[in-house]
């Protein structure tokens, strides 16, 4: 998956240089003057060099957390040790619902409910039949397989949502 942060730099930063080139071309053919043509594109080259640098970074960063962590694989990346707690949790908020489900939508999965945990930005998903813990809050939310949730929060659940 492409990062399109990196991607909206790197396109800026060759409309920077573009730009600069012809702005360089207008201050030379108005003043008649290499000299003060020059330093203005070497400084817009430079701009626009740097930005392009970030995207390329941004994007190096993408693609190593999607080696660490294949799209669709709902594998534990890091277990967590003690969980922060929402005072209410009673209903999921509009924008983390909108996030999961748009999380699931670009992996043409279909997300049957979303119910809210009393664990800071946890929710337990059901998506094709199966159900999932997701974690928002970071730069794409974190999915835990059901055998790997951390304690506190299958604990809950098993006292909670179980028969």
């Amino acid at each position: 998956m492409k990062n399109k942060v990196g991607a909206l730099l790197k396109v800026i930063g060759f409309g920077i240089i573009i730009i600069g080139f012809i702005w360089t071309i207008v201050v030379i053919s108005e003043t008649e003057s290499f000299g003060l043509g020059a330093p203005l594109f070497f400084q817009m080259f430079l701009y626009g060099m740097a930005f392009i640098g970030f995207g390329e970074v941004i994007n190096l960063l993408q693609s190593i957390l999607n080696k660490m962590k294949p799209a669709g694989n709902d594998q534990v990346v890091g277990e967590k040790k003690s969980l922060p707690q929402n005072i209410d949790y009673s209903e999921t908020t509009g924008s983390a619902e909108a996030e999961i489900r748009e999380f699931y939508a670009k992996r043409n999965r279909n997300v049957q409910e979303i119910k809210p945990t009393p664990f800071q930005d946890f929710y337990i998903v059901h998506v094709d039949g199966i159900t999932v813990l997701v974690e928002l809050g970071g730069f794409s939310p974190e999915v835990y397989a059901s055998n790997n949730w951390p304690a506190e929060i299958k604990t809950w659940h098993e006292e909670n949502f179980k028969n």
